[in-house]
């Protein structure tokens, strides 16, 4: 059994940094969470020589007193129709995955409610040697004493519940993500990014009243399927990830319907900047779900911003928030303020963004700084990526003459478009 979790103020045994250690002058802001524990099982290969699908394995995999699951497979081997079905029940959450799910999933499942799931292997019609095994399962137990910190407060704590729908919880590394294309990439930490089977999580209910996180329902969980990523200290700590479809088919754009974009030319210095994170709480149901905090934006370096938000652990990777963009990565935390986040326009960082979602940049965009020949075109790519061609209208065409305060709208549309 090897321990995820990272917080400082869990009981003895449970401590990975102590309070000293998170105490320094810039400490991450990451919090990891859950165990694994040794759970091994074969269902041995199984064939279906009938014409209909066959349940052909059933078994229950149960962990006393853990608040939440998720199963590791050694090895699947799925042929034709074939799948396996996972079912908490606690909740009766259930997720179906087939051999290519399995593989966007990296043989692993969402994570499910409750200290036991039923996990059943369905073999599709005239089908030989499907075959289930499991080496480990991610549990969580109930945690003692408070997980709240002194680093990343500035002053009193002025963090409140919230709900962006763009923002997401990255486990199990307990961090927070940003959608921020239509294509539903993320950006998040560098030292949030590197491990295998991450899912970021986006509605995240409250949770339990000893600090132990409930999951969401399994169609707001998404698989990380892949990243690229610099950890290497503040202003230097970015990450950059693809993500999968949930158990619906749906991307989290299309379950969603929004993203916030990342800014080209950051900016802010002296305003006010938001974020929206999962860090813990020492009020336990507020814990690494959701809520959002606001603060002056203190300094600009070459690199790195410097800010008094309040946040706490499991807030890298939330997105600095100016003027409805991401400006910075937030990456580590300070006794007593200021906190610090990755600049969004680093060099290495947009090369990043560029080469794992290419699409972020639109084809008229040749410079990917938002404009064509100074006019800010990503109001219109926005448009377009909702209603298709036809946004003359609400792009701001009032004549319908194909100009917008003199500029060529119908031009750039059909250069978006292909057309």
């Amino acid at each position: 059994m090897s321990t995820m979790r990272s917080l400082t103020g869990l009981a003895a045994g449970l401590l990975a940094l102590s309070t000293g250690a998170r105490a320094t002058a810039q400490a991450q802001l990451d919090a990891p969470v859950g165990q694994y524990v040794s759970w091994e099982l074969d269902s041995g290969a199984l064939d279906n020589a009938s014409g209909e699908p066959l349940l052909l394995f059933s078994t229950q995999v149960q962990v006393e007193e853990a608040a939440w699951m998720r199963l590791y497979f050694a090895e699947v081997t799925l042929r034709g129709a074939s799948f396996v079905r996972v079912t908490s029940l606690l909740d009766g959450a259930t997720q179906e995955l087939d051999a290519a799910a399995i593989g966007a999933w990296g043989n692993t499942t969402a994570y499910f409610n409750g200290a036991a799931v039923t996990l059943e292997l369905i073999a599709g019609p005239r089908t030989a040697g499907n075959r289930v095994a499991l080496d480990r399962v991610a549990v969580e137990f109930s945690l003692a004493g408070s997980i709240a910190e002194a680093c990343g407060i500035c002053g009193g704590d002025d963090r409140v519940s919230s709900n962006e729908d763009w923002s997401g919880r990255l486990m199990p590394v307990g961090c927070t993500a940003s959608v921020y294309t239509v294509d539903s990439c993320i950006v998040t930490a560098g030292h949030c990014s590197g491990g295998s089977n991450l899912v970021i999580q986006f509605r995240v209910p409250p949770s339990n009243a000893n600090c132990t996180l409930n999951q969401p329902t399994i169609e707001e969980q998404f698989p990380i399927t892949a990243q690229q990523f610099q950890s290497a200290g503040v202003g230097n700590d970015w990450g950059v990830m693809t993500t999968g479809a949930n158990n619906l088919g749906q991307t989290a754009f299309e379950r969603y319907g929004v993203y916030r974009r990342v800014a080209y030319t950051p900016g802010g210095v002296g305003e006010t900047g938001t974020l929206w994170g999962y860090g813990v709480d020492g009020e336990c149901v507020k814990s690494q779900t959701q809520q959002t905090s606001s603060g002056p934006i203190v300094s600009r370096g070459a690199s790195a911003y410097s800010f008094s938000i309040d946040l706490q652990g499991g807030n890298s990777g939330t997105g600095l928030i100016f003027d409805s963009e991401i400006i910075a990565i937030v990456t580590h935390c300070q006794v007593g303020c200021p906190n610090f986040g990755t600049r969004s326009d680093r060099p290495n960082f947009v090369a990043a963004r560029a080469a794992v979602c290419p699409t972020q940049c639109n084809p008229c965009d040749v410079n990917c700084d938002g404009t064509v020949n100074g006019f800010d075109v990503e109001p219109f790519v926005d448009l377009l990526n909702f209603v298709g061609t036809k946004c003359d209208a609400c792009a701001g065409d009032v004549n319908g003459d194909g100009f917008v305060n003199g500029f060529d709208i119908d031009g750039l549309v059909a250069c978006l478009t292909g057309g």
